[in-house]
C-alpha cells in the first residue's frame, strides 16, 4: 500500500479527533527548521533595507518577506519537478545558493552597521550561519522529499497495475497477468495460462 496522503498534509483527516490531535506534527517538524531559519535570515535582510533610512519600515518588512518566500517557494516548486531538465536544475541551484549568499551578505552588513569597512568577524558570525544552515537543510529536505515522492509514485503505479490485473486473475490459482499493459494483453495472457494451469479442473 502507498503511504497515506497525510504524509504531505499539515493536518490529519479524522473528524473524531480534537483539533490538537489532528495536527500532523511529523509534517510540521520536517518543515519547521527551513521556515524558522528563513525567518531568522529575513530579519537581517529587512534590517539592512531599513537601516539606510532609504525605505520605510513597511517596505523593509515586505522586502525581507519577499526575499525568503522566494527561497521557500523554490524548494516547494522543486519538490514537484521530479523529471528535471538541466535548466531546471541549474535554476534550482542558482536560486538557492544565490539566496543563501545574498542573505549571508545582507545579514553581515546589517550587523556591521550597513558599511563594508565595518565588517568584523563578529558581524560575519552573526550574519552567515543562519543563511548557510538554511541552505543546507533545504537541500537535504528537498532530496529526502523528492525520493519519498518517487517511491510513493512507484508504489501507486504498482498497486494500480495489480488492481487492474486482479480482474484477469486465474480462477484456479493465484496467478495474475502482471506486467501486461492493457486489458487485451491481460486477457490473452489469462487464456494462455488457463491452458497450462496445474490446478485446472
Amino acid at each position: 500500500m502507498t503511504p497515506s496522503a497525510q504524509t504531505y498534509r499539515p493536518w490529519i483527516e479524522a473528524p473524531d479527533l480534537s483539533w490538537f490531535r489532528r495536527i500532523n506534527w511529523a509534517w510540521l517538524l520536517k518543515r519547521a527548521p527551513m521556515v524558522v531559519l528563513a525567518l531568522l535570515s529575513s530579519w537581517g535582510v529587512g534590517g539592512f533595507i531599513f537601516q539606510s533610512k532609504a525605505a520605510p519600515l513597511p517596505v523593509a518588512i515586505l522586502g525581507s518577506g519577499a526575499f525568503d518566500l522566494v527561497f521557500l517557494g523554490a524548494i516547494a516548486l522543486a519538490d514537484q519537478q521530479l523529471d528535471q531538465d538541466v535548466w531546471s536544475q541549474v535554476n534550482y541551484w542558482a536560486l538557492n545558493v544565490g539566496a543563501a549568499l545574498l542573505a549571508a551578505l545582507l545579514n553581515t552588513l546589517y550587523y556591521a552597521g550597513g558599511e563594508y569597512r565595518l565588517i568584523t568577524a563578529e558581524a560575519v558570525t552573526h550574519g552567515v550561519p543562519f543563511a548557510i544552515f538554511g541552505l543546507l537543510y533545504s537541500l537535504y529536505y528537498h532530496n529526502a522529499m523528492s525520493r519519498q515522492i518517487v517511491r510513493d509514485m512507484a508504489q501507486a503505479a504498482e498497486d494500480a497495475a495489480r488492481k487492474a490485473a486482479e480482474k484477469f486473475g486465474c480462477p484456479w490459482c493465484d496467478w495474475l497477468p502482471l506486467g501486461k499493459s492493457d486489458a487485451r494483453a491481460m486477457q490473452n495472457a489469462l487464456n494462455g495460462h488457463k491452458g497450462r494451469c496445474p490446478n485446472r479442473p
